[in-house]
C-alpha cells in the first residue's frame, strides 16, 4: 500500500477505526448511522501553549546605540530658538517690504543677525518672541519676562558707553523693549508705559555716522517719529519737540518713493492743531467757571 501521509477522517470514525468520507463540516458517514460527527482535527489542536511572561517581567531591553539611530533623530529646538524662529519669519518677515512700511520690521532681521547671543538686541527679541509666541499658543509662561529682564540690565551696560548711543543695534534694542510692553498692554497683562519710547526719542539726536549705518537709521527715524504721533494723536497732547525740528527740516530726512513720511507730516499738523484745540478748550471752561 502507499502511505499518503496522515489521514484526514474525522475523530468518531479514526475512533470506530472506519473509512471516513471526510465531507464537510460533518462526514455523511456518521449522519448515515446516526452518529454524533465530532469534527475534524486541526493541525495544530495537539500542541500546547505555555505562560512565560514572568521571565520576561520588570526587564527593559537595552538599546542598542548605531550610527544609523543617531543620525535619524533630529535635534529638538529650545524654547528661545523656536520663539525666535517663528516671530521672525511669520511676524516680521511675512508680507512687509520698505516700500510700504514703516522701517522698525525691514531693519530688524539683518541687524539681528549681525549681533551675539548676549547682545541687547537679541536678549529683546528673545523676549518679544516669546511672549508673542506663548499668546499665540495660549500658554503663558515666565520665560519673556526673564528675558526681558536680563535685556533690561544687559542695555543698561550698553548704554554706559556713549559710543553705542549712534548704533542701530541699540535703538533697534531699546524699540523691541517697547514692542514687548506695547504687546503685553494689548493683551492686559499689565498696564501699558512708554518708556522706552521716550528713550528711543532720546537717541535720536546721536544717529550714526557711518555711511553703513545710514539707511538704517533713516528708516528707524521714520519708524520713532511716526510712532511719536500715533501716540500724541491718540492722546490729544503735543508731540514731541524733535517731530517739529522734522517737520521744518532740522533733522531731514532723505526723501523716498514711500508716501508714509508724507502722511506722517500731516499727522503731525493735525497732532499739534488737536493740541492747540484743547488747550483752549480747556482755557474756556476755567474762564467760564472762574468766579
Amino acid at each position: 500500500m502507499v502511505n499518503r501521509g496522515r489521514s484526514g477522517a474525522c475523530i468518531t470514525c479514526k475512533q470506530r477505526r472506519v473509512k471516513c468520507d471526510e465531507a464537510k463540516p460533518k462526514c455523511q458517514t456518521c449522519h448515515r448511522l446516526g452518529l454524533r460527527c465530532d469534527g475534524y482535527q486541526t493541525r495544530y489542536s495537539n500542541l500546547k501553549f505555555r505562560d512565560q511572561n514572568y521571565k520576561f517581567r520588570g526587564v527593559r531591553p537595552t538599546p542598542v546605540a548605531s550610527d544609523e539611530n543617531r543620525v535619524l533623530r533630529p535635534r529638538a529646538l529650545g524654547a528661545p530658538d523656536t520663539s525666535v524662529s517663528f516671530f521672525l519669519q511669520y511676524y516680521v518677515g511675512m508680507g512687509r517690504d520698505l516700500g510700504s512700511a514703516r522701517g522698525f520690521y525691514e531693519v530688524l532681521t539683518p541687524v539681528y543677525y549681525s549681533q551675539t547671543q548676549e547682545s541687547p538686541l537679541s536678549l529683546a527679541v528673545s523676549a518679544v518672541a516669546s511672549e508673542v509666541l506663548s499668546l499665540w499658543r495660549g500658554d503663558p509662561t515666565c520665560a519673556s519676562q526673564e528675558m526681558y529682564t536680563r535685556a533690561i540690565t544687559r542695555l543698561r551696560s550698553t548704554l554706559q558707553d556713549r559710543k553705542n548711543w549712534g548704533d542701530p543695534a541699540t535703538l533697534l534694542a531699546v524699540l523691541s523693549l517697547q514692542m514687548y510692553e506695547n504687546v503685553a498692554a494689548v493683551f492686559d497683562l499689565r498696564s501699558g508705559t512708554s518708556v522706552h519710547h521716550d528713550g528711543a526719542l532720546s537717541l535720536l539726536p546721536f544717529a550714526g555716522s557711518s555711511p553703513s549705518d545710514a539707511l538704517t537709521w533713516t528708516h528707524l527715524q521714520r519708524f520713532i517719529l511716526h510712532s511719536e504721533i500715533c501716540s500724541a494723536l491718540r492722546q490729544e497732547r503735543p508731540s514731541h519737540r524733535i517731530v517739529s525740528s522734522w517737520v521744518e527740516g532740522e533733522y531731514s530726512i532723505a526723501p523716498s518713493e514711500n508716501p508714509s513720511p508724507r502722511l506722517d507730516a500731516i499727522g503731525a499738523a493735525v497732532a499739534e492743531l488737536q493740541a492747540r484745540f484743547m488747550q483752549c478748550s480747556k482755557q474756556n471752561v476755567q474762564m467760564q467757571n472762574a468766579p
